[in-house]
């Protein structure tokens, strides 16, 4: 952009390969924010699994303690430190 002296305002300058290369920064730009919003999405659902296999992990170990087959089964003894 460059001044105009007699009416103070800013005339915007034209240049075609300056504007390609901008709009394809801002392509980019899009592009990387969506990348990077899936990664958000997927990380909380991975910590959500991680979350929903340890509840699972805790319910099975209490279950066995009660029921000796399954503490068997799913080698409960790593949970309990025995």
């Amino acid at each position: 952009m460059r001044p105009n002296r007699n009416t103070f305002k800013l005339e915007k300058t034209v240049d075609k390969e300056l504007e390609e290369r901008i709009d394809g920064l801002r392509d980019l730009k899009k592009c990387y924010l969506e990348v990077l919003s899936t990664a958000n999405h997927f990380s909380n659902y991975m910590a959500m699994a991680n979350n929903m296999q340890r509840s699972m992990a805790n319910a099975f170990c209490e279950l066995a303690s009660k029921e000796t087959t399954i503490a068997v089964r799913f080698n409960c003894s790593r949970f309990f430190g025995e």
